[in-house]
């Protein structure tokens, strides 16, 4: 593992959506508040950090930022930040206080698409045919109309017409978005970027966005989202750091719901194990939930099982990521026409805490730091059964088992060997003959 690649699987990542966490998302609609000008939600951000930082935090994931028309990924201007969050400045601020802390910064970056106020759109919605800018979005057909009658048609994402698809293949295109970044890591200093639908991106645009960036600061941070299908094209074709890990998002919470740890070990073996993992080199994004999918506290069946949920978040090998609230154990779920439950405000999630949960996340943080093999190792399941779990991290010869319980009731699973354990997760000596015991909806990390 190259220096790069070690400091990137070193990260514990708090993901913030600005706009819900500052309070700016109508229940109703999803559409944003007019903001208060006597409240910077950036200048909230930043007086965050040092909880943050004890947390233990080491990147904030943080966006979308810029001046856009509704929820952010609808972008009109990429270099102002959005007056409802604050103004460059106070981002430029954010950042290096992040830096000061020892914490990197991360930006949610939408450039398969862009708003319909984005200039150069309007232009063509101006000139037609006549504008400079018709070969810089993709699906221009004139000879067709929209269901804003524009006079022309053209790709979308996902069939929103608010979100207008960039022709990435042009020159252009690509010249203008990559000098964007450029005039972001000199404005603002930042660490790297979450590139929002970069599974439906043109691969050529990222990788030269890839060696751009890597050229102007080489430990930039480059993780796509994929949300279906293999990773290799965003990993090797796209050079990225990471990916999203979807393929394992449904597993962490269904293994529990199910009382099934079959699950999510066949799938954390096929893509770390030591022989054949698909992406045992590479630090995925690992999630239990995010802005666009439910609060995983609402998704499980039994509160509790939140516990070894995260125990397993920050074992597993890549880079566990928290969804602002989560450390609290936040719930939400999105209804047929709005997300605006997952993006609560941080200040309601905060009215009703589960402390319990923070400092168990907290204590998980401080765990993975100090040990390299949880950051690192490599990964072979050692037991697997319905509600009983567990698997070996090894580098450079230390070995960490790590081990789960998710039945309401105390178990035990066979032991890898006899001898002395201890247990680094509930400071105990373990004389283990034949069996490990586990507590009821717990685990244990275990070192000889």
């Amino acid at each position: 593992m190259n220096k790069n690649k070690q400091l990137h699987a070193q990260s514990v990542v708090y993901h913030i959506y600005p706009l819900g966490y500052a309070g700016l998302i109508n229940e109703s609609d999803t559409q944003n508040k007019t903001a208060d000008i006597s409240i910077c939600p950036l200048k909230q951000i930043t007086e965050d950090l040092e909880r943050l930082q004890k947390l233990g935090i080491t990147m904030l994931y943080i966006g979308p930022v810029f001046s856009s028309e509704h929820h952010g990924y609808d972008t009109k201007d990429y270099t102002r930040i959005d007056e409802r969050l604050g103004r460059n400045d106070d981002f430029k601020d954010l950042v290096l206080n992040a830096h000061r802390l020892g914490i990197r910064v991360i930006l949610d970056t939408v450039f398969n698409h862009v708003g319909r106020s984005f200039p150069y759109f309007e232009d063509v919605r101006i000139h037609k045919q006549a504008s400079i800018y018709k070969d810089w979005f993709q699906g221009l057909d004139f000879t067709k109309n929209n269901p804003n009658n524009d006079g022309f048609d053209y790709q979308t994402w996902d069939g929103h017409y608010e979100l207008v698809k960039f022709n990435l293949t042009n020159s252009k295109v690509s010249e203008y978005l990559i000098g964007i970044v450029s005039a972001w890591i000199d404005e603002f200093d930042i660490d790297g970027l979450r590139m929002d639908a970069a599974d439906v991106m043109d691969t050529g645009f990222l990788r030269n966005l890839s060696v751009n960036c890597r050229t102007k600061k080489d430990e930039f941070f480059l993780v796509g989202e994929q949300v279906h299908g293999m990773y290799h094209r965003l990993l090797v074709d796209a050079s990225l750091d990471s990916v999203t890990n979807y393929e394992c998002y449904k597993g962490f919470y269904s293994s529990l719901n199910d009382s099934n740890y079959h699950e999510i070990a066949y799938a954390l073996n096929r893509q770390f194990g030591t022989a054949n993992g698909l992406y045992k080199d590479y630090p995925l994004f690992n999630f239990v939930d995010n802005h666009d999918v439910n609060r995983v506290a609402s998704i499980l069946k039994n509160y509790a099982h939140v516990y070894p949920l995260y125990l397993l978040l920050f074992t597993i090998p890549g880079i566990p990521v928290l969804y602002y609230g989560d450390e609290y154990g936040a719930k939400g779920k999105r209804t047929q026409w709005s997300d605006a439950q997952l993006r609560k405000s941080l200040a309601s999630i905060q009215e009703d805490p589960d402390y319990d949960l923070y400092h168990h996340i907290e204590t998980m943080a401080a765990l993975r730091k100090a040990n390299q093999p949880l950051l690192y190792g490599t990964y072979t399941n050692v037991y697997v059964a319905a509600e009983q779990f567990s698997f070996l991290r090894e580098y450079n010869g230390s070995k960490i088992y790590c081990c789960f319980n998710s039945a309401f009731k105390d178990a035990s699973i066979p032991a890898p060997a006899p001898g002395l354990y201890k247990d680094l997760l509930n400071n105990e000596i373990l004389n283990v003959d034949t069996s490990i015991p586990l507590y009821p909806n717990w685990g244990r990390i275990l070192t000889q």
